[in-house]
């Protein structure tokens, strides 16, 4: 890790050492991370990303982009299935579908094989049936 960074970074957002500690939940203060005796745990640098927009790549040195942009990336429901044949179909599902409860079915209604269950784009449940 880069001493300098942390502690500038700290500066420029306009905390103590004991309210920056704080924020990242470290017990006392940063004193310990920037005289170097205490490294930076995991946690700390995620609490950096979550709550700052912290590049760790530039906290590390790595990178000159001192800040992340927090994108949200929309992610479209897919089911891979195989039919009788051993042929792969991909089944992409509606935006406005996703932000609704979706079941998908595989198979025939009779014999179904998968059901897949989604809500506002995340998977809920898959069942699976012999």
């Amino acid at each position: 890790m880069d001493i300098d960074r942390f502690i500038s970074l700290r500066k420029s957002l306009g905390y103590t050492q004991k309210t920056f500690a704080a924020c990242l939940g470290i017990p006392n203060t940063t004193a310990d991370i920037e005289r170097g005796k205490t490294k930076l745990s995991g946690k700390i640098v995620v609490e950096l990303i979550k709550q700052f927009q912290v590049n760790p790549l530039w906290i590390y040195g790595e990178s000159n982009v001192q800040f992340i942009k927090n994108t949200v990336v929309n992610t479209i429901p897919k089911v891979v299935t195989i039919d009788a044949e051993g042929n792969d179909n991909m089944v992409l599902v509606n935006a406005k579908a996703a932000h609704k409860i979706l079941v998908i079915v595989v198979g025939t209604s009779s014999c179904p094989h998968l059901i897949y269950l989604f809500q506002n784009s995340e998977m809920l449940l898959i069942g699976g049936f012999k």
